[in-house]
């Protein structure tokens, strides 16, 4: 198992937010790239050699000198560490990395560090000193290798959109980090040899910054997750609507009757939902662990809420049942079909190698692997819980002045999906029915499935909906979602596995451009042609 994470990216790609939700649900230890007390990075640290008589702090030290942090009126011998040439400072942070590693890799301990990686040589080799791009990946690869006893796990929060979250993020930041943040960037050797100048400038050489970086991690010897931060987009994805930021979760008020936390998509944490009658509260779904199921009580208990006395599952996936196993005074509710697909998971082994060898084989998906990873960390002691009561087509639930029905509806997504009903607030928990097929070897969805869902979820007069991993829309939102995927299936029926007629169709009958979106979803109904009947 991974004794450090590497939380690397462009400025506001979410960085510090993710690293802080990866403790928050973990409990390892986080170290910002600033932290004074950070075992490799060294920030306002000066590099002094042996023999030199100097104020401050020794932090560390090898034969030939010492780090040291100055105070205020101290005065600075030597050179910071980030300004000495690039072949100096390689040779002293490698021997830091070695120290650090030969320190902790019998240790039962587990690290988080931020920009430490990739970011740092990146900007000193890179923007400050512009050295030859293989010198910095030389560096890298060796720090690389000498991380190798522990096991690391890079996660990579790509900015899709680099111009629009760079001047957001500029936007958003006090006026001496804009100044100070574009003058570092364009009065170094880089911009300097390339032109580069202002914020377009400093734009041009995330971009650049960024693709160097991911050129390199591809080719590292290293466990990575590669995320998308694509906050830059107009829409949310429709077919899979995760909100791919890092949050923390908060508990929100729809109504007196419902509730619900917000998603988190790096560890595929879904919403959880509570209805709220007067003789009963109806938890929806258990959430991807016993440290969601339990934050979600705890939530509910500081507002006030009475502890659900029931839970219903949507379907069998691992992120909406996990929690089950710390919900032991709460009876469960899932259909037989839900039932059965858990079952399929009590003879599973959840460690690293398990895993690895089912997403080989199919049997797991590659993005739920690496979720369940940093969901549970070292800890990957997961309980398969049955449900108590199980239930064939419908299920209507009395919770005191308000009822909520359960239906199995099937779909793409999950044959086992159930969608719940809450007549008297008109809302419609949708789960994951609407969903692809993630398990296919290219995900999909058929023409079929799709309208015929899509027909029996009108039947529920319903004025919100909510989608499992994004949020609750209005029925107008919903109904433009709806009305595009039963367009697409039409046009898959008139064009089966033909992408380039059906987004021809597409644009010529509605109207409009298929964005990345649309194309996307294009691509799952092609995908999904051939196993039509």
């Amino acid at each position: 198992m991974s004794k450090l994470w590497l939380i690397e990216g462009l400025p506001g790609s979410g960085k510090t937010t993710f690293a802080e939700s990866l403790v928050a649900t973990t409990g390892y230890t986080f170290y910002s790239e600033i932290d004074a007390a950070h075992p490799v990075d060294v920030h306002d640290v000066y590099w002094v050699e042996a023999g030199v008589e100097t104020e401050g702090d020794i932090i560390d030290q090898d034969g030939a000198g010492r780090f040291v942090r100055y105070g205020p009126n101290e005065h600075c011998a030597g050179m910071d560490v980030y300004e000495l040439p690039f072949d100096i400072h390689v040779d002293l942070m490698v021997g830091r990395w070695h120290r650090f590693v030969e320190r902790v890799k019998e240790a039962d301990h587990v690290y988080v560090f931020e920009c430490a990686l990739l970011q740092n040589p990146f900007t000193i080799g890179m923007v400050a000193q512009d050295v030859p791009n293989e010198q910095i990946e030389a560096y890298v690869e060796t720090v690389a290798g000498l991380l190798a006893p522990l096991e690391p796990t890079v996660v990579y929060l790509e900015t899709a959109d680099v111009p629009t979250v760079f001047r957001e993020v500029y936007g958003e930041r006090p006026i001496d980090w804009q100044r100070g943040f574009v003058k570092y960037y364009t009065a170094r050797a880089y911009a300097q040899a390339n032109g580069l100048s202002g914020i377009d400038g400093t734009i041009r050489l995330l971009t650049e910054r960024q693709r160097r970086e991911l050129n390199l991690l591809a080719r590292l010897p290293l466990r990575t997750i590669r995320l998308v931060n694509d906050e830059g987009r107009s829409k949310r994805s429709l077919h899979y609507r995760r909100e791919r930021r890092s949050v923390m979760q908060t508990l929100k008020q729809h109504s007196d009757r419902f509730w619900y936390m917000d998603p988190v998509a790096e560890t595929d944490r879904p919403i959880l939902g509570a209805v709220v009658g007067d003789t009963h509260t109806l938890m929806i779904d258990a959430g991807n662990s016993e440290a969601h199921a339990t934050l979600f009580l705890d939530v509910l208990a500081e507002r006030g809420i009475k502890r659900p006395s029931l839970v219903a599952l949507t379907h069998w996936h691992w992120d909406h049942i996990f929690g089950l196993s710390a919900l032991t005074d709460t009876v469960s509710i899932a259909s037989t079909a839900t039932k059965a697909g858990i079952e399929r998971l009590l003879p599973y082994a959840w460690d690293d190698a398990s895993l690895a060898e089912r997403v080989e084989d199919g049997r797991e998906i590659a993005f739920c692997a690496d979720a369940i990873q940093i969901e549970y960390g070292t800890d990957q002691s997961i309980r398969v819980v049955l449900p108590t009561i199980t239930f064939d087509e419908t299920l209507t639930l009395d919770l005191g002045g308000v009822h909520v029905v359960l239906t199995h509806v099937g779909g793409d997504h999950a044959a086992d999906a159930v969608v719940m009903y809450v007549p008297e607030e008109k809302i419609l928990f949708l789960g994951d029915a609407l969903y692809a097929n993630l398990y296919a070897p290219s995900w999909r969805m058929t023409v079929g499935e799709t309208l015929r869902l899509l027909d029996v979820l009108d039947q529920f007069e319903a004025e919100a909906y909510v989608w499992s991993h994004g949020s609750v829309v209005t029925r107008l939102d919903y109904e433009k979602d709806r009305d595009i995927l039963r367009d697409l299936a039409r046009f898959t029926l008139d064009f089966p596995g033909n992408k380039e007629a059906i987004t021809a169709q597409y644009e010529r009958l509605t109207g409009r451009d298929a964005d990345e979106e649309v194309q996307e979803l294009i691509s799952f109904f092609v995908n999904g042609s051939g196993e039509e009947t």
